[in-house]
């Protein structure tokens, strides 16, 4: 039967990742070799199920035990291994031993975030470059010289157009800071480099979740890069889902007339010719170059966007992750700590206490039996949250383990069927994703927001000028030239009346403005407290967005 099976899944996955037989057994040893981090693992474990009772806890430390009796089976047998048995032993290790792959995986990433390379180096040399033009600009004095050249009696248009080409002098060179920041980022970036190597092989997975979090909250502006690079290799990356895929489809498309079948046999071809290209010149591209191959891989592959898209989704929502650990401790303590639990017969006497005195009274027999039934669903409802919550928080590790076995074993087209029955099954942490998903989706910068702050901050300086220039211009001139002490408050006074009823006009804008600057700050906040939010937390911070940037939410 076992050999069935290996037959089966070597058809299916082939030669596809391009692997040799022996880069597959070094990836399957260096999983499953016994570690020191095996051993800080499983004290970690025991050490926090005395505290709570987990029952993921509970799994990670079966998958330990398993990882032994996976690795003696191992031993025993790479010698005389096949490509193909070393293709399915690969392939069975993620949905067996989940969070010990994960912990591998996550290492993985790390490593390529922090290790140097040609694109890094080039992005250095390109924003040193950018540096020494603007710290040569400002030796210059060029924006200085902008500011002094109109003069005292310059004529109005050239004051406007020099004090115009000044601060567009200014704007570049604050711009310029962002390339500063990169910079200090990249030296931060080698800085780690180093430690991590020396620490890698006996971290465990909280450990280097730990890590990650701290290295994306250091190094911010070095992100998204790796983002990119994270979903170019997971879109492009040989699944023996393309294999399983193609089988089902050439069959089809010859018999049957369907150009979203036929389209997708296509996209599996381009995604196999993307692959042979890109792993050879990805590590040497910079952030621009990265961003614009992914714009080209997702006009070429929309079928396939679509399937990674709820591949992302659906990992997000059953894969377990540290939000779970303080629902649960919060949810538990909501159960342990209620002073009164509910109890059904409350409302059972409340009924019984009435029912004799109202009950010739059609009216109030009818309120009285609408007030029990509320007793009973704020009873039921005090009691069921919470524990609705803890039940999908205990499904969670065997959907992720499903999720995994049907990600290797499935077409495309049967995948989407099974991913979105499974997302179903967890409305809570469903929920949670799609709020945290419309967050994001508006907080997120645009370049259109980036064109929209420029001209508004355009047409409130133009405005400020014409005011300054035209008819405030007198009230303006008698407080320069100085007169006495009160009569220059008075002035003053009456300026600042004249400029605010002149500008009165540009309140929407600078309105706009507003919550566009606040828009950044946010953003800057989601994402260093996205993935640790629960959902109420979310829902919370989702209201007071809504309340706070009401003219960009209409």
């Amino acid at each position: 039967m076992k050999a069935i099976a290996i037959l089966w899944l070597a058809c299916l996955a082939g030669i596809a990742t391009g692997q040799t037989r022996e880069e597959l057994l070094e990836q399957i040893e260096n999983l499953l070799k016994p570690s020191e981090a095996d051993e800080r693992t499983r004290e970690e474990l025991q050490e926090r199920l005395h505290h709570v009772d987990d029952q993921y806890l509970v799994y990670q430390l079966e998958e330990l035990d398993l990882k032994k009796d996976r690795w003696s089976e191992f031993q025993s047998t790479k010698e005389n291994m096949s490509l193909e048995e070393a293709e399915y032993t690969w392939s069975s290790l993620p949905f067996s031993i989940p969070t010990l792959r994960a912990r591998v995986d996550l290492l993985a990433r790390i490593e390529r975030f922090l290790k140097p390379s040609e694109a890094y180096r080039r992005t250095q040399e390109e924003f040193e470059e950018r540096v020494r033009n603007a710290e040569k600009a400002c030796e210059q004095k060029t924006c200085q010289d902008l500011w002094e050249n109109p003069g005292k009696n310059a004529p109005h248009n050239k004051m406007n157009m020099l004090i115009s080409l000044h601060n567009d002098c200014i704007e570049e060179y604050k711009r310029e800071q962002r390339s500063f920041d990169i910079l200090e980022q990249l030296d931060m970036k080698q800085q780690y480099w180093a430690p991590f190597q020396l620490v890698k092989e006996r971290m465990t997975y909280s450990e280097a979740k730990a890590l990650w979090s701290e290295v994306k909250t250091a190094l911010p502006l070095l992100l998204p890069r790796e983002e990119l690079l994270e979903k170019i290799e997971r879109m492009l990356r040989p699944t023996p889902s393309d294999k399983l895929t193609r089988l089902d489809l050439e069959p089809r498309v010859e018999a049957e007339e369907n150009q979203r079948l036929s389209d997708l046999l296509t996209e599996l071809d381009t995604k196999q010719h993307y692959w042979s290209l890109v792993p050879k010149v990805v590590e040497e591209m910079t952030y621009e170059e990265t961003e614009a191959l992914w714009l080209q891989i997702k006009a070429a592959l929309p079928q396939l966007l679509e399937v990674q898209e709820l591949a992302e989704k659906i990992e997000r929502v059953v894969i377990p992750s540290e939000v779970d650990q303080q629902v649960r401790e919060e949810q538990q303590e909501r159960l342990n700590n209620v002073e009164k639990p509910c109890d059904e017969q409350i409302c059972q006497d409340l009924l019984d206490k009435w029912i004799g005195v109202v009950k010739h009274n059609r009216t109030a027999f009818a309120a009285l039996v609408t007030l029990h039934v509320d007793c009973l669903d704020e009873c039921r409802r005090e009691e069921e949250y919470p524990s609705e919550q803890l039940a999908e928080l205990g499904l969670k590790y065997d959907y992720w383990r499903t999720y995994l076995s049907n990600k290797v074993g499935t077409t495309y087209m049967t995948a989407l069927q099974l991913w979105h029955g499974m997302i179903t099954v967890l409305p809570l942490q469903q929920a949670r994703d799609d709020i945290l998903e419309e967050i994001e989706r508006f907080l997120k910068p645009s370049k259109a927001d980036k064109r929209r702050r420029k001209e508004l901050q355009e047409r409130i300086n133009t405005a400020e000028n014409v005011c300054k220039q035209g008819i405030c211009k007198d009230l303006r001139e008698k407080v320069e030239k100085g007169v006495e002490y009160n009569i220059v408050t008075r002035l003053m006074v009456l300026h600042y009346e004249c400029m605010e009823e002149c500008t009165r006009n540009t309140q929407e804008s600078l309105d706009l403005l507003v919550e566009l600057d606040m828009k950044l700050s946010y953003w800057s906040f989601f994402k260093s407290v996205k993935e640790g939010m629960t959902l109420e937390e979310a829902e919370t911070l989702m209201s007071e967005i809504k309340g706070e940037m009401q003219i960009l939410m209409e």
